[in-house]
């Protein structure tokens, strides 16, 4: 009835005017659960991941020990066998190489996440004693950029991710290039991928890129 709508509106009313005069408290305590909430995720994260802390390099120093995919677990849900990356301060690129199914990939994403989730101030799955270095940007060129709708070949569409890469890249950045110049000859890409990665070098950008060209992975054993 009547009599009581107007209760039910009076009492809105009484309880906005409370809200309206404690609003900045309310905020704040508001602010404080998210945030509690957030280090909460964190921690439950790090306990699955068996994350801990690493050391922030001052150089261009790359030393990921023991480091595991976040989202990789074995069978019986221990977390999957680490890998060990490295990459001194007088080294630029790195080529990674091995057979089909190897983990050339999972190793490109394994590198990426791990300096993302530093930055989110996540712990990560690595050794404790692991190095990274925090860059200004990550650039990532992966899987299969074919787009029929767009007129793009597998390599036209991978060369098309590739040119802001070589744009803008500088030596403050990471660079992830999974199978570079692929889907043409394997000649004319082999030229063009080592043609990139001696430019990436001069200009010292740290860059990981998986192949399975014979003359990238001669490149790194002779081009000093």
């Amino acid at each position: 009835d009547l009599a009581e709508k107007l209760e039910i509106i009076r009492i809105f009313r009484e309880l906005s005017e409370l809200v309206a005069t404690n609003v900045s408290e309310i905020q704040n305590n508001y602010n404080e659960l998210v945030a509690l909430d957030v280090l909460t995720a964190k921690s439950r994260l790090a306990a699955e991941q068996t994350a801990g802390t690493v050391k922030i390099s001052s150089s261009s120093k790359i030393n990921l020990i023991d480091a595991r995919h976040p989202l990789i677990m074995r069978s019986d849900g221990n977390p999957a066998v680490g890998n060990m990356v490295e990459m001194n301060h007088d080294q630029s690129v790195l080529i990674i190489s091995g057979p089909n199914a190897g983990g050339k990939t999972v190793v490109l994403k394994t590198v990426g996440l791990m300096h993302l989730m530093v930055r989110a101030g996540l712990l990560v799955p690595v050794d404790d004693k692991s190095q990274v270095r925090l860059f200004d940007n990550i650039w990532i060129e992966m899987g299969d950029a074919q787009d029929l709708s767009a007129n793009l070949s597998t390599f036209t569409g991978h060369l098309s991710g590739l040119k802001p890469i070589i744009a803008d890249a500088t030596s403050k950045d990471l660079i992830l290039l999974d199978e570079l110049a692929v889907g043409t000859d394997p000649q004319t890409g082999s030229a063009i991928a080592q043609a990139m990665l001696e430019d990436f070098a001069d200009r010292k950008c740290s860059t990981f890129v998986t192949t399975h060209f014979e003359t990238l992975k001669g490149l790194a054993i002779n081009d000093k």
